[in-house]
Order: C-alpha cells, then structure tokens, then sequence
C-alpha cells in the first residue's frame, strides 16, 4: 500500500488566479501569475490501496485505506483519490531549472482537496506557478515525497521547535543534562532513495506524537519496558534501520529529502515528535558523509575533531545484527508464553 505526504488547499496561502478551480484541468491563466506559500506543518499522510506503481488519473482503484483527516474534512475507508492534473512550480526569482517542482492535483471523490510533489515545499519561501504541467497526469509513487524531515519537532527550552528553525546557540532539551546549547547544526540535500531513503516511524511507536522521519543510521533510545525488548536491562541506542519491517516501521523513499545534523558538545538524546533520538556523534563515518562546506565548518567550531573523534555514546549502541538477536529471543520467548 503506497504512503504519500499532501497538503490541503487550506494550507496553500495563494496570490493571483487560483489554480485548483477546475476538477477537469489546469488553470493556465496561473502560469507566471500565481504565487503561493504552504503552512508550517502542514504536511499529511495518505495511505492508498492500489494495485500497481502508478499514481494517476482517471483511475479508480486509488482508494484510501482508512479514514483520515484531510483539507478540513474526514474522509472515508474507500474514497476514490486521483492524480487529476499536475502544475510545475519555482521559488519566486530562480532561473535554475533544478529549483523545479511539479505539484500534483489530487481529487478526492470528484472534489479538488490537495497537493503532492516530487520534491520538498519549503514553509516561507514563496513559489511561483510557471507553464508547464500536465491535465492526464502519472507519476510512480516513489517519485513522490513521502514526507518531509524539515517537519521535525525539536523539544527545546520554549517548547518543540521545527528543525530548520533551530539556530546555533538554540537551548534544546537533553534526556540528561536539561536544556543545552546547540553547538552546530548542518544540513544536507538528498535524493531519499535506496541507502539515503529515510525510515518512517510510524505515529506511537516509539512515543512520538506524529510521523518521524529519520535517516537509516539515525539511532533512537530503547527503554526496559517499552515492549520492544523483553531480555534487555539498560536503555539502548539502536539504528532506526534495525527496525524496518517491525510494526510501523518503513522505509519510506522520496524523491529528495533534507537531512538535519545537530550537535552539542558531548552526544546527547533529544525528543524529536516526542520520541528519544540521539544528537550526531561525530564518529569517522559520520564525519566523511558530510559535505565539505559543513566539514570545514564543524572543524572550525569542533577543531579536536580533526585529530580524534572519539566522543564517548551517550547510551550502549547496539548493531543491526545484535539488534536482530534480541527481536529473534523476544520472538521465541512470546511463542513459548503462548503454547
């Protein structure tokens, strides 16, 4: 069953001829004439049943699995969603055909309700309707972006904060140390497929009060007696992609996705959408993957690390292997309880 995030047309703030009047069509007076910006936080996601790879119109198949809140309303198990037609969009002023997004118009049983695109809609910048698009549109769903990991709440001293808010010198709330200062924070742009492809957590699973996207080798804290573990004692840090295949645990591919990096000075647990995540430990691998600009950057703020990265874990770390042996005990001790 395909997972894609959307935005309600109540979300999108427009300026100019609106472009979702038609349930058939574009609306090309919108091209070079409509600009908009999307809420903070806006982002839904829809669950469909289909039966092949393709997001499409006129096909009515695409079925939501489930009722779900959207644009305002409930929608019910079986409403008929489809991809009724596409637009391309750009960040007001961009001349760089990379900067293109294409938005796909979704009808929601005959009725115009939102959007999904193929790359991220950044809340705050300003996006402008160009020609181009399509009225009989198909898209994988893998060529969607499932979700967003700018999104991310980030519990600091004045309450959860999006990621891409946080600033250096932020107060973030610690497991064990309280409030501490953001010592640096890097990004990165990626194209969220195969190893880069983030890892949904579904909402619940691990105490988190919304969807959380992280990337595969993110770790999060396993407590005694979250009911994940049973022969465990100590909490835990564990790579998120240890547990894919676990109850509400995805992979979930996009198109791109960017990845926020935040460090203090020591390696710390943080609440991210509630659920306990660890800070970046500047370990050798981690250090590699970033990108030269954000290296040069952490070794000014961080210059030690370029001689020794050996920061001490805030928790255990378990690897994916040793991870697979306790959820293989946990599975054999619950067969022996139920014979």
């Amino acid at each position: 069953m395909p997972t894609l995030s959307a935005i309600g047309v109540n979300d999108i703030n427009l300026t100019g001829p609106d472009p979702f009047l038609s349930g058939i069509g574009r609306n090309t007076s919108s091209f070079n004439a409509t600009t908009f910006t999307v809420n903070t936080d806006a982002w839904v996601d829809l669950t469909l049943y289909d039966r092949d790879r393709y997001f499409e119109d006129q096909e009515n198949r695409q079925q939501l699995t489930g009722h779900t809140e959207f644009a305002g309303q409930t929608w019910s198990r079986g409403t008929v969603v489809t991809n009724e037609y596409s637009y391309i969009v750009h960040p007001v002023g961009s001349t760089d055909p990379d900067d293109e997004i294409t938005l796909y118009v979704l009808d929601f049983d005959g009725q115009i309700t939102g959007v999904a695109a193929d790359s991220r809609l950044v809340p705050g910048t300003t996006y402008e309707i160009i020609p181009g698009g399509s009225d009989y549109p198909t898209v994988p769903y893998s060529d969607l972006a499932v979700c967003f990991a700018s999104g991310t709440q980030i519990l600091t001293a004045r309450g959860y904060v999006p990621v891409q808010h946080l600033v250096e010198g932020d107060m973030v709330e610690t497991l064990d140390d309280g409030p501490q200062p953001l010592a640096w924070i890097g990004t990165q742009d990626r194209r969220g497929i195969m190893a880069l492809a983030p890892v949904r957590v579904g909402k619940g699973i691990l105490g988190n009060s919304r969807p959380l996207l992280l990337s595969q080798q993110h770790r999060v804290l396993i407590r005694p007696g979250q009911g994940i573990i049973l022969s465990q004692r100590e909490e835990t840090l564990v790579p998120i992609k240890s547990m894919v295949g676990q109850r509400g645990v995805t992979l979930a591919p996009c198109a791109w996705i960017k990845y926020y990096h935040l460090l203090f000075d020591k390696h710390q647990v943080l609440w991210a959408n509630g659920a306990l995540a660890e800070s970046l430990l500047p370990g050798p691998m981690a250090i590699r993957a970033l990108d030269a600009k954000d290296r040069r950057r952490l070794f000014r703020t961080f210059p030690d690390l370029k001689l020794t990265s050996d920061w001490t874990p805030a928790r255990t770390l378990l690897r994916p292997a040793q991870w697979r042996r306790f959820t293989r005990k946990q599975q054999e001790i619950l067969s022996q309880a139920a014979l």
